[in-house]
């Protein structure tokens, strides 16, 4: 736009509060506030707007053009809005390189993250693969709204999401047939697990990067220090919690507590990489060699001899690991996202392979009928 245009004041402090709550109180878990259909608006900024308004000439717009603003996390509404984002390779411009195993594919994010985390691997595995890719944001995170209760917030709570979200686009569901590839980061790799427990036929493959779900030992100090203090403030607050808590940030915090109050398990089956359903499933476990939360990788001395299951490393920490998926670029390895077949394969390589088994012929041609063996030329 032109920069010599002075656009009136709550229009700037409109733009100015959507990019915060989008770049920052994403973060954090749950918008400031939600207007519809206009997005987020922080509940200070409406009424700084209103009182200078009239101040500087300019006319306050109307509730009924703008939409009421209310807390999200004082919905009144039984069933809280949650944000989904679907990526169709219908959409998408046709390339030479999409392959004929194309997937519908899910990618969740981890605690105190949004699907945006993904949204650069998912741009890169429809544009190269042809793949439907489902984001997602948790309940209490991102766009998501956050309950009434926040007791309701449990790992199975987003179990129950993914799902109502998959048969909602008709990706789950009685006639639906389903071959889905599940990513999931840390917390969203602990619901992937579950997720395939429950309805194994619906699940293909995983991708897990620094996935919880899984026991930790005593001395991972910040995995069980973070259980503890997120019980204790549930405990703590469980008495007066409907008398006098009436702070909306309180009661997101107390979602967040009890999200986390079974960290690292969250309610996963001990030892999942050893159970029948993980064990016919094509995994790829991506860990941080200096995890100081989630060391899924201690729990994979069962499948080391399997060739379905396969590990990366990456020299950093979790935090790290999880805050820059896109630097993994996890859609440059085909088979952890769809069966490779030898239609996929590129041109050089079946030439190569169609050149050698013609000099194998060719060879075997040469060879002395009645011999039983070939020679070490045509070999």
């Amino acid at each position: 736009p032109n920069s010599d245009v002075e656009y009136p004041l709550h229009q700037r402090l409109d733009g100015r509060a959507e990019y915060l709550n989008l770049r920052w109180c994403a973060f954090f878990g749950g918008v400031l506030s939600l207007e519809e259909p206009h997005g987020s608006l922080p509940v200070f900024l409406r009424g700084v707007r209103s009182q200078l308004a009239p101040h500087l000439g300019e006319s306050e717009p109307q509730p009924a053009s703008m939409g009421a603003p209310h807390d999200t996390a004082m919905s009144s509404s039984a069933e809280p809005y949650t944000f989904s984002l679907l990526l169709r390779a219908e959409d998408a411009v046709r390339r030479s390189t999409w392959v004929r195993d194309r997937r519908r594919v899910v990618l969740l994010h981890g605690w105190l993250q949004d699907h945006a985390s993904w949204l650069s691997t998912a741009h890169h595995l429809r544009r190269q693969y042809g793949h439907s890719v489902l984001l997602l944001d948790w309940l209490h995170h991102g766009r998501s709204e956050t309950p009434t209760d926040p007791a309701a917030l449990s790992p199975d709570a987003l179990v129950r999401q993914l799902r109502s979200t998959l048969e909602h686009i008709c990706w789950a569901g009685p006639g639906q047939p389903s071959r889905l590839t599940i990513g999931g980061c840390s917390l969203g790799g602990a619901v992937a697990m579950m997720y395939t427990n429950l309805y194994p036929q619906d699940v293909d493959r995983l991708v897990l990067v620094a996935p919880a779900g899984f026991n930790e030992p005593w001395y991972r100090v910040i995995t069980h220090a973070g259980r503890f203090s997120a019980n204790a403030l549930i405990r703590s607050t469980r008495c007066w919690l409907g008398k006098t808590l009436h702070s909306a940030w309180l009661l997101r915090l107390l979602g967040h507590a009890h999200l986390i109050s079974d960290t690292p398990r969250y309610g996963n089956l001990e030892a999942w990489f050893d159970t029948p359903t993980a064990r016919l499933k094509p995994i790829l476990l991506v860990t941080a060699a200096f995890d100081e939360l989630h060391r899924a990788d201690a729990h994979v001395r069962c499948r080391e001899e399997d060739p379905l299951f396969r590990t990366r490393t990456i020299l950093v920490n979790h935090s790290l690991l999880c805050s820059h998926l896109a630097w993994l670029r996890l859609d440059r390895d085909p088979s952890a996202w769809h069966e490779l077949n030898d239609a996929d394969l590129p041109v050089r390589s079946q030439r190569g392979t169609r050149g050698a088994r013609m000099l194998t012929v060719k060879s075997d041609t040469a060879t002395p009928s009645g011999s039983g063996h070939v020679t070490p030329r045509s070999r």
